[in-house]
């Protein structure tokens, strides 16, 4: 089923309205409309009604409960409109599939919960025990976990057959002089939705040696507590099929936001950036953001 934030676009595209027009239409910021057809923001049932009656569109109701999302490891990008040059830096925004994490029963699961039967017998004190037995257990899951999980390592093998852990990722690559060298900086805020809780980030990355570099591939990694390591990689294909540079020229800078929900089994997200400089060289640059509620 197509997404909704295509199906935004292509209506927008068949009423002949630009960007800016639909956001002046809907009173909102030509970002926000940007953000809807790219998926990483959905808009509610209201905001969506509203859209259907400026672009006399009828949207399919399934896609309204989810924004579309990258599948792990399928190296495909969600549609973007094309992006007029400026002097900003490029900026993708990538979202954790949302299988990922478990975000609760939905409405169908509550509504097939078998109901009670009067005068049905609830075997009390048989409940009782087996409740108390199950919050023993949790607890010690916990304690056990918690004791756990500062000295638990996490690791991602990149797609050259490389071993990075948290802490290789936190560690700064070399400066060759002579060479192109990136300044990476992460960034972490908090959204608060309607439906659900977000983090935002965002990696920046600034060329500080005075050369050009063009970018061969960029993987990112998410760290998930009990999961595997789910790793999503960006070609230069993919950058482009998105309206982004494949190149970061020299003191210039290029940037990666991306958001997912909030949940306790969420643990950090790691960004490897390998490019190759104007002099042929080599260059791998990477950096680890801890995801807290801080």
């Amino acid at each position: 089923m197509t997404s909704v934030g295509k199906q935004i676009r292509d209506a927008r595209r068949a009423k002949g309205l630009t960007q800016d027009d639909l956001a002046k239409e809907m009173n909102v910021g030509r970002t926000v409309v940007s953000k809807w057809e790219t998926a990483n923001r959905l808009p509610d049932a209201e905001t969506l009604l509203r859209l259907s009656r400026v672009l006399d569109y009828s949207f399919e109701s399934e896609s309204t409960l989810r924004a579309s999302a990258l599948t792990p490891g399928s190296g495909t990008l969600p549609d973007v409109p094309p992006q007029t040059a400026s002097s900003e830096a490029p900026m993708t925004e990538v979202l954790l599939p949302e299988e990922v994490f478990d975000m609760g029963p939905s409405e169908d699961d509550a509504e097939s919960a078998p109901e009670k039967k009067p005068g049905e017998k609830q075997h009390l004190p048989v409940i009782l025990g087996l409740s108390l037995i199950c919050a023993l257990l949790v607890c010690l899951l916990l304690m056990t976990t918690q004791s756990g999980n500062h000295g638990q390592k996490y690791s991602y093998t990149s797609s050259d057959g490389e071993v990075y852990t948290m802490e290789r990722f936190q560690t700064p690559a070399e400066n060759l002089s002579g060479s192109a060298y990136l300044r990476v900086i992460p960034t972490l805020e908090i959204n608060r939705g309607e439906h659900a809780d977000f983090w935002n980030f965002e990696f920046q990355f600034h060329e500080i040696n005075g050369a050009a570099l063009s970018i061969d591939r960029v993987e990112q990694v998410y760290f998930v507590r009990g999961k595997e390591n789910l790793e999503q990689m960006l070609t230069p294909a993919d950058l482009l099929s998105a309206g982004l540079d494949d190149t970061i020229a020299a003191h210039g800078s290029w940037s990666l936001t991306g958001g997912l929900p909030i949940q306790d089994s969420a643990v950090g997200v790691g960004i490897l950036l390998r490019a190759t400089d104007e002099n042929g060289t080599p260059l791998s640059f990477s950096s680890y953001l801890p995801l807290s509620m801080q």
